[in-house]
């Protein structure tokens, strides 16, 4: 009987191991299963923000795509407007001394040089007139933003070109192309052709 009795209670033990290890078992398979899903919601809503990141991105994208292309509305001048504005600057002002100036003149690249300096006295003139007109087709318009202040500045650059052509036809003068710096000879036979 006595060895019932231990083997018995070597049994009871050796269930209450089982039961014990078995409770622990289960615990801890319950935590690691608590672990993976807390992991799980952390990636969820780290995959959430990042799409709301990039839904924002592309929202400002768009914005700026649009604004961008409100700005080149309000910045498109046809080759007449810019005549217009260029021609009516010119008008406003007298060239007497200009003319004198000219007069005195012989080299048709210094001539075309001054021309051009005067033209650019009106630089701020053509530049206010230009951003007049701008305003009233985009009156949020930001003449601080990079892309619309460079191409205000090719604008006012090709009034420049125009204004000189205009104030020499003011004065009376022929005008050269806009690259005066470009010396012309004369044109001369280089080859000889056989007949």
């Amino acid at each position: 009987m006595e060895t019932f009795g231990a083997i018995l209670i070597a049994a009871s033990i050796i269930f209450l191991f089982a039961v014990i290890s078995d409770r622990r078992y289960k615990d801890e398979q319950a935590r690691l299963a608590a672990l993976v899903r807390e992991e799980a919601a952390k990636n969820a809503d780290a995959e959430r923000e990042k799409a709301v990141i990039k839904a924002k991105a592309e929202s400002r994208a768009r914005a700026r795509s649009a604004l961008l292309r409100k700005y080149q509305n309000a910045l498109h001048f046809s080759t007449y407007e810019l005549a217009e504005i260029a021609i009516n600057l010119v008008d406003d002002n007298e060239y007497l001394k200009l003319k004198k100036i000219v007069s005195v003149l012989s080299d048709q690249v210094e001539i075309d040089e001054v021309l051009t300096d005067a033209s650019k006295m009106l630089s701020e003139g053509y530049g206010s007139a230009l951003k007049e007109i701008a305003s009233t087709r985009f009156a949020d318009i930001n003449f601080e933003h990079e892309w619309v202040a460079n191409e205000l500045a090719s604008l006012v650059d090709s009034c420049v070109a125009i204004g000189r052509r205009a104030i020499g036809k003011k004065i009376g003068l022929t005008v050269g192309t806009a690259d005066s710096s470009v010396s012309k000879g004369a044109i001369r036979k280089t080859k000889k052709w056989e007949n």
